[in-house]
């Protein structure tokens, strides 16, 4: 039945007395089956196709993009036997083509120049494929999309291409510590259940000169009706949206696919166990991992999903703030996870030295804490939970069209249609014995799998996959008694009642003004009305100091961090209640952003400031922000990361290279510490954004709660250095077998520029990845995109290769950008337009999600609004970017180029000088940003 039918039937319903008289009263729409919050204006429908395909369609008039998503119930744990990595081998040849549409970039080349994106994701028992494009353009890009899951070419070029690239993302993964942990923990699992499997394949594994006919099996098997959850998202009506899908979409096979009883995940022996890792790096952690009762029976309670926020609540008297105050720990993490039929709850601990050789007293203080949470009134807060879930859903604001449908998508395998939105935010329908005799029940020393990740532990072999050196060992009966019996005089808690409940949720009454500056003879104040975000706002303070001495910013990011430590506890509980407080080191000094209910920002922000003001910094506290910023300072395992770090240190301002800054972390004290802290209550520059549900007259509490702490003056604010002339080379150490390209061109700090080195990127980035990655098969890894680095724009090229080394991957590069000039100067200018018209549109849509409103209000307060970048945007031409293009790409009169050679590849690597030596460099004067 169409939307129309319903209405029609809707409106016969309504009618008045027999005889022939007409409605009484307003007709009212029918209604959603989609519950929505209050700001969501949109309307929803749902559909199930004789092919047992669920739909769910959204009419959005407003819409700043169109948006599609398809989620198909076959994820890695589908491989057919002996044939691991398969389900991502079909996520990769899947678009590149169908009968309809037969060349292999017809689909994201469409949405390339029609101001779109694509993306799909692997997951363990479904794989998504989503996309966004420019409004006008749903039908033709939704042909495309959904041509794939009705008849793909599946093409045997394409799957010869496609595995030679996810051998080349399996070499780069190599180094990925989490990857190695996580393969180890597959491969101690039931051997013949699937989920012990390689999920992402390599060369060997999908070996074979038959792909093409495998792959139309796999897809024939899986890829059918009631398998697939399909969301669109566009300005058309529900009738226009149900009608195409229903066209397009009606010659998916109906059936289900066979799904073959699992055996259990684990054996007997497999539980109760130590499984000691030795990483590459200096790592050390511990994963309690525990099989639970399966959650599929309890999607609307979610009581995993529970237990694991209560575990995670880094609040005083939790585990993680007795780890803490050790020296032990400087993180824990809870998460659900596991297949569909043998759920897991993992435990996630990030360990000090200290905390390693103390390993089984941490895992004591983890099963006292779940003792403590066994013997809490779990329904009160199970009934709190969910009551800052309903909280938070009522007043959500609308998702961006492309989250809107992976959201709704996902949610169809879930939740029933009237939860698919909501279902997420609730906490509904559980008892304290599901709770207490299911799940807390479960987490116990015999049902331990106990990860000890850590570069001392004693191995006896070695991973097939990545060669990780493990060991295997059961826990002694003594030790399990020990992690339940043992005393770890821990003084642990249950959380006590929120605290930050918001007292008022009113939405102002009364237009929205623009973007002006408040008058106040001390502070840099914004401010922003916009009643149509409902009772939320956004605060946001950016308080710059003078941080000339390069040992600053060191200082800087473990001030940063020492706060955030400290506001963990609470910050959590602020979220729980619909409030996110962030602390943040920035270029030149520190920020604090408070986004959600309006009511409780300024308190909220008055925490954060306290804290600035009074540090009482301690050792331990100093130790464990210290070890958090030196493990973000390392040199990355991933070359990509190790590359793109270097150019951040060589364009931005008091940096001689990440030894020098880890070496001043590892030098800081207290009494340094404290002294420094001062220096933002002595002298700052302090810059208020408020923008949402707040008035012009409420600023004035967060102006306050700033100059309690901060005595505010003018201070100059930090500016990108401007590279040599010419190029220069900078060589990182080698990080793994993979090599790494990155490459900057610099450009000038005008609107102009920004708008150019935009639409460059988006002109670029599909052919680069066609030519690079699909035609010479070189880039196991592939980025293009436009930065901005302290007011200076740029472009940035990303290559990783586990086949090159970097000097050829730069000849290659230089070879595609020498000939794009020309190739842009003879666009179709109807083509042309649309790419360029696609950005414009999307820099001017309206922002409904607060933090994406900040960023664009602060693009305005610091002199490059959007809507001045996209007006530029629309005077371009072909001719403009012909010349544009050849002046900054191939005449490249500021260019960086940074390499980190890989272990498999020969050959040597050209470079002016050894990273950080490159460190020095000329500094670009950009006076517009002095305050």
């Amino acid at each position: 039945m169409t939307r129309a039918t319903v209405l029609a039937l809707t409106l016969l319903a309504c009618k008045g007395q027999p005889g022939g008289r007409g409605p009484v009263g307003p007709v009212e729409p029918p209604p959603s089956p989609v519950a929505r919050s209050v700001l969501d204006t949109r309307e929803y429908g749902v559909l199930t196709l004789e092919n047992g395909l669920r739909a769910v369609l959204v009419h959005d008039p407003d819409a700043p993009a169109a948006a599609a998503a398809m989620v198909v119930r076959a994820g890695h744990l589908a491989d057919p036997s002996r044939r691991d990595g398969f389900a991502h081998l079909v996520q990769h040849v899947l678009p590149l083509g169908s009968d309809a549409f037969r060349d292999p970039d017809a689909y994201r080349s469409y949405l390339q120049d029609n101001g779109g994106t694509a993306g799909t994701r692997l997951h363990a028992e479904s794989t998504l494929f989503h996309f966004d494009v420019r409004p006008d353009r749903l039908e033709p890009a939704l042909s495309r999309f959904t041509r794939m899951f009705v008849a793909p070419r599946l093409s045997p070029v394409a799957a010869s291409q496609e595995r030679a690239a996810i051998d080349a993302e399996h070499l780069a993964a190599v180094a990925d510590e989490a990857r190695r942990v996580r393969e180890v923990e597959r491969r101690t699992r039931n051997p013949i259940h699937p989920a012990s499997r390689f999920d992402a394949g390599d060369a060997r594994t999908l070996a074979g000169d038959d792909l093409a006919t495998e792959l139309q099996a796999f897809f024939a098997a899986h890829y059918r009706g009631p398998e697939m959850t399909l969301a669109v998202v566009g300005r058309e009506s529900l009738d226009d949206l149900e009608a195409f899908v229903r066209r397009e979409l009606a010659r998916v096979p109906g059936g289900r696919a066979e799904r073959p009883a699992r055996p259990p995940l684990f054996l007997p022996e497999q539980l109760g166990v130590e499984i000691r890792v030795r990483p590459l790096g200096d790592v050390r952690a511990l994963e309690l991992v525990f099989p639970v009762p399966p959650v599929g029976g309890y999607p609307r309670e979610r009581p995993l999903d529970f237990v694991a926020s209560l575990l995670s609540d880094p609040s005083r008297g939790s585990i993680l703030a007795a780890l803490r105050s050790r020296g032990w720990a400087t993180g824990l993490t809870a998460s659900a996870d596991g297949p569909d039929d043998a759920s897991l709850l993992r435990v996630h601990i990030d360990l000090t030295a200290e905390g390693m050789a103390h390993r089984d007293d941490v895992v004591t203080l983890f099963f006292d804490g779940v003792e403590v949470l066994r013997r809490a009134d779990l329904m009160a807060l199970y009934a709190e939970h969910d009551r800052l879930g309903e909280l938070r859903w009522r007043f959500a604001p609308e998702l961006p069209p492309d989250d809107l449908a992976v959201t709704l998508a996902t949610s169809l395998l879930t939740f029933e249609a009237e939860e698919l939105l909501e279902g997420p935010y609730r906490f509904r329908g559980t008892d304290p014995t599901v709770l207490r005799d299911g799940y807390l029940a479960a987490l116990t020393p015999a049902g331990l799998r106990l990860v000890v990740v850590d570069p001392g532990v004693v191995t006896d072999r070695e991973e097939a996959v990545y060669g990780v050196p493990y060991a295997v060992q059961a826990l002694s009966e003594a030790r399990r008694a020990a992690f339940v019996d043992g005393e770890s005089g821990a003084a642990l808690s249950p959380p006590d009642p929120n605290p930050w409940m918001p007292r008022a949720t009113t939405p102002l009454a009364g237009p929205p003004t623009s973007l002006e500056r408040v008058p106040d003879a001390s502070l840099e104040v914004w401010h922003e009305l916009d009643p149509s975000v409902g009772p939320r706002a956004a605060a946001q303070v950016r308080l710059t100091v003078d941080l000339a001495d390069p040992k600053d910013r060191a200082r800087n990011r473990v001030l940063a961090a020492l706060l955030a430590d400290r506001l963990a506890g609470p910050a959590h509980r602020m979220a729980q209640a619909g409030v996110e407080l962030r602390v943040s080191a920035v270029a030149g000094g520190l920020q604090v952003d408070a986004v959600g209910f309006d009511d409780r920002l300024p308190e909220v922000l008055g925490v954060a400031l306290a804290s600035l003001a009074a540090p009482a910094i301690d050792g331990t506290a100093l130790e464990l922000a210290k070890l958090e910023v030196l493990r973000g300072l390392g040199v990355s395992n991933d070359p990509l990361q190790a590359v793109y770090a270097a150019v951040d240190d060589l364009l931005l301002p008091g940096v001689d290279g990440r030894a020098a800054e880890a070496a001043a972390v590892r030098a800081l004290t207290v009494d340094g510490m404290t002294a420094f802290a001062g220096r933002y209550a002595s002298r700052a520059h302090a810059r208020i954004l408020v923008h949402g549900n707040v008035a012009r007259e409420g600023v004035a509490p967060y102006a306050e709660a700033v100059k309690a702490v901060v005595a505010s003056g003018p201070v100059a604010l930090p500016t990108a250095r401007q590279l040599p002339a010419g190029t220069l080379r900078v060589r990182m150490p080698q990080a793994g077998t993979e090599s790494a390209l990155a490459v900057v061109f610099q450009g000038a700090p005008d609107t102009p520029t920004r708008a150019r080195l935009t639409l460059l990127a988006q002109l670029l980035r599909t052919d680069l990845h066609a030519e690079l990655r699909s035609r010479q098969q070189v880039a196991s890894r592939l980025y293009l995109g436009s930065i901005d680095r302290g007011g200076l724009p740029a472009l940035l090229v990303g290559v990783g290769s586990t086949s090159r080394a970097p000097d050829d991957l730069l000849e290659r590069l230089d070879a595609f950008l020498a000939e794009r000039p020309a190739l842009l100067g003879a666009l179709d200018p109807a083509v042309f337009g649309a790419v360029r018209d696609g950005l414009a549109d999307a820099l001017e849509a309206p922002v409904t999600d607060l933090d994406a409103r900040t960023a664009r209000l602060q693009e305005e307060v610091e002199g490059s609004p959007a809507e001045a970048v996209a007006a530029a945007l629309r005077a371009l031409t072909p001719a403009d970017m012909e010349a544009f293009a050849r002046s900054v790409l191939v005449d490249a009169p500021h260019r960086l180029v940074a390499v980190s050679p890989g272990s498999a590849q020969a050959g040597g690597v050209r470079a002016d000088c050894e990273y950080p030596g490159c460190g020095v460099v000329d500094s670009y004067p950009t006076p517009e940003r002095a305050r």
